[in-house]
């Protein structure tokens, strides 16, 4: 689902189990309300992942200030 102010998406993952998702904003949006809307959206889906997932942890990070990056990131 796209978000104001949210431009694309972008997902890798890796052999080894490991993801990371980078959420790009446009420089209009707030990067502490953009985070707190992504975190919001992990929280929705972490019923539906493996607890093995929930066990190594899930991390939103803010990075950058031009674009605004909001990175999601579960490493195994």
């Amino acid at each position: 689902m796209v978000r104001p102010g949210m431009l694309y998406m972008e997902s890798n993952s890796s052999n080894s189990g490991g993801f990371s998702a980078t959420v790009t904003f446009d420089v209009s949006a707030d990067p502490d309300l953009a985070a707190v809307e992504i975190q919001n959206r992990v929280k929705l889906a972490e019923s539906r992942l493996p607890t093995e997932v929930i066990q190594n942890g899930i991390s939103v990070e803010k990075a950058g200030s031009q674009p605004v990056d909001d990175t999601l990131s579960d490493f195994h």
